[in-house]
């Protein structure tokens, strides 16, 4: 990104405008927002006039920080409509681009982050995924290493997962149920079929190796956490859960609305994935792993990254946990954390919606939509 923000006004002044909200969320200051919008709007300006060279790299970063500072300074429902239209501007880029972007480092690059924001906006919005998003994930396949190829196959069946929420919307209850339950069974096949360079382990918390208790409650759910190869793995397992969150969370309401009995891997589902992607949230944020396992302080430093990672799966996670349970709780604790000590405004977003909506189960037994 620093190289094109080099040869690129739109880029270098929508990262100057992201690194001024982020600053300004942390330090609370006004002044560095006020800053971070004046430099947004001539981004924004800038980014226009790069439209006349569409499939250029330096046009779709810009949009993408654009997209990035909807993400920083979220504080209503507003700001995540101002993210959507920046992410579908993206993909129509993407589109203009053509099969040919991916046959570069950079074009590569670029593609891969953006079809996370492109699969995050449709599941969250209940939309289909983009026919050319999945037609280029399944040709990046063939460039990439066969395990490092199992990312992009997961593209395809979150794709799936999409079309199932979208057309439960019109979609009878039995149709709903079958089709959920079979992307689930491809969902599990694929996980089944991972190789060892996505495998992680489960750790126990080593209380003693941190400065204060307190800390190291806060961190950890429990006495166990994830340790992934790299923040990569961890980011696809986290997005396979979500894919099965969301298949079983419409099983669970289309069943208890006709009565029928709740499948047993339904209520395991929606029991268990929440408690794993609660244990990868530790390594997601850069405090446990590597050189953070020999005995440094892991309160000291996080991964800002790995916040925009893991904040939606922890949001959805935590919609489906019951109320006044300690996961839920620790988890909008969390991304009150991330939202605070990262500058990352959706997070504290996120969390005052969980505080003030109804949870998971009132939702069912109103009737009312997720």
């Amino acid at each position: 990104m620093a190289n094109l923000a080099a040869v690129s006004p739109a880029v270098s002044g929508a990262l100057a405008a992201v690194g001024l909200a982020s600053l300004s969320n942390i330090r609370k200051s006004a002044g560095l927002m006020t800053a971070a919008n004046k430099e947004y709007v001539e981004a924004l300006r800038l980014t226009g006039t790069a439209l006349d060279n569409p499939t250029s790299d330096a046009t779709l970063a810009a949009v993408l920080l654009l997209s990035m500072f909807e993400v920083l300074t979220c504080r209503v429902r507003k700001s995540l409509d101002s993210w959507l239209h920046h992410t579908r501007g993206a993909m129509a880029l993407v589109e203009m681009r053509g099969a040919e972007q991916i046959q570069k480092t950079v074009g590569m690059r670029l593609f891969t982050h953006l079809r996370v924001q492109i699969i995050t906006s449709c599941l969250h919005w209940h939309t289909p995924v983009p026919a050319p998003l999945v037609q280029w994930s399944s040709q990046a396949m063939f460039l990439r290493s066969v395990s490092d190829a199992k990312a992009d196959e997961l593209v395809e069946l979150l794709a799936r997962v999409s079309q199932v929420v979208a057309d439960a919307e019109t979609q009878d209850d039995i149709k709903t149920i079958t089709a959920a339950t079979a992307v689930d069974q491809l969902l599990l096949q694929w996980r089944r079929d991972l190789p060892p360079r996505w495998a992680y382990h489960r750790a126990q918390r080593p209380p003693a190796r941190y400065r204060n208790q307190a800390d190291a409650e806060s961190l950890f759910f429990d006495e166990t956490y994830h340790i992934y190869p790299d923040a990569w793995a961890c980011n696809i397992w986290n997005f396979c859960r979500v894919g099965r969150i969301l298949l079983h969370r419409l099983i669970y309401i289309r069943a208890q609305k006709n009565n029928y009995p709740i499948p047993h891997a339904t209520n395991e589902a929606i029991s268990d994935l929440p408690m794993e992607i609660a244990q990868s949230v530790p390594y997601a944020l850069g405090q446990v792993g590597s050189a953070r396992e020999a005995g440094v302080d892991l309160t000291s430093s996080v991964d800002y990254l790995g916040g925009f990672i893991v904040m939606w799966p922890l949001f959805l996670a935590t919609d489906i946990t019951p109320v006044g349970s300690a996961l839920r709780e620790w988890a909008i604790q969390r991304l009150e954390v991330i939202g605070h000590c990262m500058g990352i405004g959706k997070a504290q977003f996120m969390a005052r919606v969980l505080r003030s909506a109804r949870p998971f189960e009132a939702k069912l037994t109103s009737g009312e939509a997720i």
